[in-house]
């Protein structure tokens, strides 16, 4: 289950990639940085799923409920649906 989390999260973020790659190709500092946005986006993503599956304690459950499922992916899918402004 921990895998299926991050594998998700890999691919959500790997999928925004081309077309940001392709959207932006004239503006190349842009590109580049929104690139990086939704890769450490989409790695952040992953860790907190692994990281609170794999040390379940007391104190992480508050952070597994909040930080996983209710702030980073929609984190990443709103930086994906809108380019920065």
């Amino acid at each position: 289950m921990l895998l299926d989390y991050a594998g998700i999260s890999i691919l959500i973020g790997g999928s925004f990639l081309p077309p940001i790659f392709y959207g932006f190709y004239c503006d190349t500092q842009l590109r580049n940085l929104y690139l990086a946005l939704i890769t450490v986006l989409s790695l952040f993503s992953c860790f907190v799923g692994l990281y609170s599956g794999i040390w379940p304690s007391e104190h992480l459950k508050f952070v597994r409920v909040i930080a996983y499922r209710c702030a980073v992916p929609p984190s990443l899918a709103c930086r994906a649906c809108r380019p920065l402004a």
